[in-house]
């Protein structure tokens, strides 16, 4: 929630990456309530939870404005159990402006502090207007970050500066761009090239016989930022249901290979990569997105817990309603028919009344015979039967599922004692006393000499570039913890 002055916002989700991916949930082109207002009126923006949003990553909310009046901001952040996860807080945003005040010149940062940059970047390095970036761009801030600022003059200047940023070298030292007056970027420098994330616009040339016999070429398919598989309906057309998504109606466009975030085209006999982390997202579209996971039609199948591809009574359907405009929705017609995880999105709706929603909701099942073991009788249909024996467990959807934030979470390993107890003394000397306990790669340093020897690893000694292994290896520690705890 948020209280809103004088401003323009968007609030926008993203993950940690070279190009973000951003999740618009709030299109407010203007909220400017009238200075005569007797409230400064509230708004409430939700991002809704879909497979492609990786809720274990870290976030920025960004507040973006199209005034250039100063504002007053005051918000707060829920998670979705309503839990505050950010206290409110009010951000002061002054007036933006052009001028640069007088007091916006160079300035000398302590010569101690710069004293430790002479060696790496030079002895006067932003103590004048110079373009000091433009030579060693690349390999003092990384490949992913140049770009035309290389090349552009600046210096260490006051915080008066209207573009004063903190140095990420010198704690408590600005530099700024305005402070060198008059200054441009020249039109030979050597991080101006085309950036690989730009949406290509000359690709239609490249298109094989099958692309065109789709019109990809007559519509220009993604040439530019598009949600292209839902406009031209090709999900339905071209894809297996297992293989369809929310991907369908998100934003995209073909970029160069060399963008971080390029994936190959599944177009044969043509070398094209896309891109979605490059666009924008329809939050309208995505949030009303008619393609969800479907069953899985691969999944393994266990005899009697073989999914029976039954197809429940339209009557028995569960359904609901949407607030606040009222209008209807429900399960689909395949609910349960192959292996999916049928529940994950509407599990309070589906199951109002069930005691509980947890990590049952998000696991993937399938309607089944009566004789498979562990099998239950639907509450929903009857004398009918359901079951994940034969289904394969969708990772991404339970390492994020909304109805159980706990289940997945790192866990305390077992202490020395019961490791020794079950590896013996020998062996759980090879395991640091916090292993397991967060994420992280254990088993990379000495992983041959703790694993190589023991029979359950699957250690291929006649292949020592196998890398799957040690997941194998590291999931069998965490089985034997994970016992331990139980037993315990």
């Amino acid at each position: 929630m948020a209280r809103l002055s004088f401003a323009s916002v968007m609030l926008a989700l993203s993950v940690a990456s070279a190009y973000e991916t951003w999740h618009l949930v709030d299109l407010a082109a203007v909220i400017c309530p009238k200075p005569s207002d007797p409230q400064i009126p509230q708004y409430a923006v939700g991002i809704n939870y879909t497979s492609e949003l990786q809720v274990d990553q870290p976030h920025i909310i960004s507040i973006l404005r199209k005034s250039s009046k100063p504002m007053k901001v005051t918000f707060k952040v829920l998670d979705g159990e309503g839990v505050e996860v950010i206290e409110e807080q009010t951000v002061q945003m002054g007036e933006l402006s052009d001028n640069v005040p007088s007091t916006c010149t160079c300035q000398q940062p302590a010569a101690a502090d710069h004293d430790a940059l002479k060696s790496e970047y030079g002895a006067n390095y932003g103590l004048s207007c110079d373009a000091w970036d433009e030579i060693k761009c690349d390999k003092w801030w990384g490949n992913d970050a140049v770009g035309p600022w290389c090349c552009q003059n600046w210096c260490y200047s006051s915080k008066d500066c209207p573009d004063a940023f903190e140095s990420q070298l010198l704690s408590g030292t600005y530099y700024s761009y305005k402070a060198c007056k008059g200054t441009t970027v020249s039109e030979n420098c050597p991080w101006t090239s085309k950036d690989p994330c730009k949406c290509k616009d000359d690709v239609v040339a490249s298109f094989n016989a099958a692309m065109k016999a789709k019109n990809f070429d007559t519509v220009g398919y993604g040439t530019s930022c598009s949600a292209w598989d839902s406009i031209l309906n090709t999900c339905e057309k071209f894809y297996r249901p297992d293989q369809v998504d929310t991907w369908c109606c998100a934003s995209w466009c073909y970029v160069e290979k060399t963008c971080p975030t390029a994936i190959a085209s599944v177009n044969d006999g043509v070398e094209l990569y896309w891109s979605d982390n490059v666009c924008i997202d329809d939050p309208k579209l995505m949030s009303q997105c008619k393609y969800k996971p479907q069953p899985n039609t691969t999944a393994k199948t266990l005899g009697s817990c073989e999914c029976k591809n039954e197809t429940m009574p339209e009557a028995l359907l569960p359904k609901w309603t949407l607030m606040p405009s009222g209008a209807a929705d429900g399960v689909p017609s395949d609910y349960g028919s192959l292996c999916a995880p049928h529940d994950a999105y509407e599990c309070n709706n589906i199951y109002p009344n069930a005691a509980d929603h947890s990590m049952w909701c998000c696991m993937s099942w399938c309607w089944v015979s009566a004789e498979c073991p562990g099998a239950v009788e639907s509450t929903l249909w009857p004398g009918h039967y359901r079951s994940e024996a034969g289904c394969e467990m969708d990772d991404e959807i339970v390492s994020g599922c909304p109805f159980d934030r706990t289940s997945c979470e790192c866990a305390n390993p077992p202490n020395q004692s019961e490791m020794e107890a079950k590896l013996g003394v020998t062996k759980a000397a090879d395991f640091p006393a916090d292993y397991g306990s967060s994420c992280k790669a254990w088993d990379a340093d000495g992983c041959k000499r703790v694993w190589g020897s023991d029979a359950d690893s699957n250690w291929d000694s006649s292949n020592s570039s196998k890398q799957d292994w040690s997941v194998t290896a590291g999931a069998m520690f965490r089985s034997i913890a994970q016992s331990l705890r139980t037993a315990g």
